[in-house]
């Protein structure tokens, strides 16, 4: 959540490759940018996601860990 240019999430996709990561950011440049670097990197297991946190459908996708730069609380 709050990726920023995703360094820590590229480091976690690179050193782990069994885990699958989604960098999300509201920011469309950033989460365009961690998709390329996961295209460049040949990092499958690495998404770029251009979202707000809220709009995450629970359902889809459930996470075992969570990291993130800066947050605001949420209902």
């Amino acid at each position: 959540m709050g990726s920023g240019g995703g360094l820590l999430g590229v480091v976690l996709a690179a050193v782990e490759p069994r885990w699958q990561v989604d960098c999300v950011d509201t920011v469309a440049k950033k989460a365009s940018f961690i998709r390329q670097v996961a295209a460049e990197l040949g990092l499958p297991n690495l998404r770029g996601l251009h979202a707000r946190v809220e709009t995450l459908d629970p359902a889809a996708r459930r996470y075992q860990l969570i990291t993130s730069r800066a947050f605001a609380s949420l209902p």
